[in-house]
């Protein structure tokens, strides 16, 4: 339809936009619940993100106890999600001392046109993530501890939570949009 804007163009509109802005702005419209907890941070105070959320939800799995993944699963289900401009949200359920997500699945996830990360946990791998150009990460920490026997995604594309600033959750749902900045 003519006249009518890409992800990719409206989230780089959006990219210029202050979250602050956006939070005041919501805020006016009755939405004082939508900024995510403060310790959800950019790996650099340079990154920003904008573009609808492909939602990941998994879990702690020290030993592998979890059920076998989901039929969606197979034959790359997750990955075919993502789609250009889309941002990559994962709902860990505050699986604590695990990388949750690095560079390979950056890459996988970006080739495939995804533009960033918010996690509401760990990632590893940091640096190489930091390579990968226009490619922005929101993490709650970092560390070397992979995922391997530790953690384990169990669905897609299904409404998560992910802790709140104002509130102890804030709901994503697949398609909404995130905007972050060095702000959160």
């Amino acid at each position: 339809m003519p006249g009518q804007m890409t992800v990719e163009e409206m989230g780089a509109r959006y990219q210029r936009v202050a979250t602050a802005t956006v939070f005041d702005t919501l805020e006016e419209l009755g939405y004082s619940y939508q900024c995510l907890a403060p310790d959800i941070r950019p790996l650099t105070l340079t990154m920003r993100i904008a573009g609808p959320a492909v939602t990941l939800k998994g879990a702690r799995d020290p030993r592998g106890e979890l059920k076998e993944p989901l039929p969606k699963f197979r034959d790359y289900g997750m990955h075919r999600a993502f789609y250009p401009g889309c941002v990559v949200v994962i709902d860990t359920e505050k699986a604590e001392g695990v990388g949750c997500w690095g560079d390979l699945m950056s890459y996988s996830a970006h080739q495939r046109g995804a533009v960033g990360l918010v996690c509401d946990g760990g990632v590893r791998d940091a640096l190489a993530m930091l390579e990968i150009p226009r490619w922005s990460v929101f993490t709650r920490f970092v560390t070397p501890t992979s995922s391997y026997h530790r953690f384990k995604m169990h669905d897609f594309q299904i409404p998560v939570s992910l802790s709140g600033a104002l509130s102890h959750q804030v709901a994503v749902h697949p398609g909404d949009w995130l905007v972050g900045d060095a702000d959160g």
